[in-house]
């Protein structure tokens, strides 16, 4: 049983007043997640909106260009044999209105918009039976009647499926009674019964090792799909299988899916508040040479992924899972707020990291003693023994004491390497980003959902 978190306690009654409140006071006091009151996520002056339409959700550009497909395509999906070749991208340009305009032929980075016969191939993938999906991953027959579903982009989808399957589908329960025989125990040690079978009496032991029929007692047995309960699925399972779900969408669109490399962290002020990220989708750069390299720009989508799957309404594991939500939403826009600026590194241009200085304590400055200068020619010696010598070693270089003191290694930031930060989808002349969050709860209940639809 999954409870979902109610949101609408935890938010503002009303609007921020003339001034806002003192945010860094207001959160310095929290040492861990579950130091989170109610009284935190008011102050953010946030508000919701429960079971908006995908039309509101995603909406049109200024000049009324609408980028979600039309529901025409939709429609038949369960059963239509997709044959390659047979909708191009031109015929489905008349009812696709990002083709309609001939100011945006393509997306921003370059590439078509996925036509009607990839949408068509990717739906029949998901709308099938759920247990006619896992039977062909499992490499079983379909039932009679049914026709096996042809599973391409979506396959690592339906295998990532299949495991969530062993702890979350209860469809297949059959709890049934089956008499056990109880544990043979036997009236002699191995060291008697060694003796006996020795002098021939080993009769006087095998009557102890069978066990009466009468003394057999029913136990309730278990018989199904699940090996062990939903809210002990590993996290990772539930990760490979959201990511296994987004990886082919975003690569129909030109997009790659990457996890990030450092801690995600959202900058107010002298303040660092770590937030939850599973995964990001970036837009591949049109430069090939980038994208070979492994470059990517935006990020265009974030993905949070939790384990919570009881909630109660103003409990503290409601509170903490908003305070995510609100924590991942805010990093989306934080990092597609630099585009156009310059990473600022710790320490650039200060005086610390400038001017040279000495601290004056006895010996002088450090490296310039004599002791120093014998401990560099010894390193200096042994990096240069000769590697021609019979068993030798080679020594690789290792920085003296005296390079790694005058180095300076500020800290790494929040940039992260290989990435171009761009607001990808701004509207031309904005001054405000428009992102989005919504609050879907399906990454523990994903094969309901599929069951119901």
């Amino acid at each position: 049983m999954v409870v979902f978190p109610a949101h609408d306690s935890l938010l503002p009654d009303k609007s921020w007043p003339q001034h806002p409140p003192d945010l860094i006071k207001q959160y310095t006091n929290v040492n861990k997640p579950y130091d989170l009151k109610p009284e935190h996520l008011k102050v953010l002056n946030i508000d919701t909106r429960d079971d908006v339409p995908l039309e509101d959700f995603i909406p049109a550009s200024s000049d009324s260009l609408r980028h979600l497909p039309p529901r025409e395509w939709g429609k038949d999906v369960v059963g239509r044999d997709v044959v390659p070749g047979t909708a191009s991208r031109r015929n489905s340009a008349a009812t696709y209105e990002i083709f309609a305009h001939d100011k945006y032929p393509l997306l921003s980075n370059g590439v078509h918009a996925p036509n009607e016969e990839t949408y068509v191939k990717f739906a029949a993938e998901l709308v099938c039976e759920t247990d006619d999906g896992l039977r062909v991953v499992q490499r079983q027959k379909p039932h009679q009647g049914h026709k096996a579903p042809v599973l391409s982009q979506f396959r690592k989808f339906w295998g990532g499926l299949d495991t969530m399957s062993t702890y979350w589908d209860s469809s297949m329960d059959n709890y049934f009674e089956s008499k056990t025989r109880p544990v043979p125990v036997r009236a002699a040690s191995g060291t008697k019964l060694l003796r006996g079978l020795l002098s021939g009496h080993s009769h006087q032991h095998k009557d102890s090792a069978i066990s009466n029929p009468a003394t057999q007692t029913p136990t309730k047995r278990y018989q199904g799909r699940r090996t062990d309960t939903g809210s002990s699925m590993p996290d990772h399972i539930r990760s490979d299988c959201i990511r296994n779900f987004i990886d082919p969408v975003a690569t129909a669109f030109g997009c790659n899916i990457a996890v990030p490399r450092k801690s995600p962290q959202v900058k107010v002020k002298n303040m660092l508040v770590p937030v939850t990220q599973t995964l990001a989708v970036w837009r591949v750069p049109q430069d090939k040479s980038q994208a070979k390299g492994g470059y990517l720009e935006g990020p265009v989508l974030g993905v949070s992924s939790r384990g919570s799957t009881n909630f109660i309404a103003n409990d503290t594991a409601a509170t903490v899972d908003t305070a995510r939500e609100i924590g991942g939403l805010l990093l989306l826009a934080q990092e597609r707020h630099r585009e156009g600026r310059t990473k600022a590194v710790p320490g650039q241009g200060k005086w610390y990291t400038t001017k040279p200085r000495w601290g004056g304590g006895p010996g002088g400055e450090f490296g310039s003693g004599e002791k120093n200068a014998n401990g560099a020619a010894a390193s200096t010696n042994s990096a240069n023994t000769s590697s021609g010598a019979a068993h030798s070693v080679s020594i690789k270089w290792r920085p003296s004491d005296e390079f790694i003191w005058k180095q300076l290694k500020p800290q790494p930031g929040l940039w992260e390497i290989g990435k171009t930060y761009l607001a990808v989808g701004k509207e031309r002349g904005s001054q405000y980003d428009d992102v989005s969050c919504a609050v879907c709860h399906l990454s523990t209940t994903l094969l309901t959902v599929f069951r119901s639809s």
